[in-house]
C-alpha cells in the first residue's frame, strides 16, 4: 500500500510538471512573437519619420504603428476574444525609437496556482 501511494504521489507531481512546462513553453513562444511584433512596429515607425522627416509625436507615426500590430496580429491568437486586445506605447528617445506592446490574453497556465493574462514586448530601434 506504502509503494502505491508513493507512485501515486510521484505520478501527481510528474503530471503537474508536465503541464506547468508545457504551458510555459506556450507561453514562450507568444512572447517572442509579440517581440517579434513590436520590431516591425519601430522599424516601421523609423522608416516613415526618415522618409518624411517626422517625430514620434506625429499623429501619422502613431497610426502607422497602429496598423502595424493590427497587420501583425491578424497573423496570431493569444486566446483574446476580440481584436482590440492589444496596446502600444511609442518613446522617443535620443536616436531611438522605443514601441512597448501589451497583449491581454486568456490564462496561459492550466493550473490554477499560476495566472498569467497580460505579455508584454518591447523594441528599441535607433534613427539614424
Amino acid at each position: 500500500m506504502k509503494t502505491l501511494i508513493v507512485f501515486a504521489g510521484v505520478l501527481v507531481l510528474a503530471l503537474f510538471s508536465l503541464s506547468f512546462q508545457c504551458d510555459r513553453n506556450r507561453m514562450a513562444a507568444a512572447e517572442y512573437r509579440l517581440k517579434d511584433i513590436a520590431v516591425e512596429c519601430a522599424f516601421d515607425a523609423v522608416v516613415l519619420m526618415r522618409r518624411e522627416r517626422l517625430s514620434a509625436r506625429d499623429e501619422r507615426v502613431s497610426d502607422c504603428v497602429a496598423a502595424a500590430l493590427a497587420a501583425g496580429s491578424a497573423r496570431i491568437s493569444f486566446g483574446a476574444d476580440d481584436g482590440g486586445a492589444f496596446d502600444f506605447t511609442l518613446i522617443e528617445g535620443e536616436g531611438t525609437i522605443t514601441v512597448s506592446v501589451t497583449a491581454r490574453t486568456e490564462d496561459f497556465f492550466r493550473l490554477p496556482i499560476f495566472s498569467v493574462t497580460k505579455l508584454s514586448a518591447s523594441a528599441t530601434v535607433p534613427v539614424v
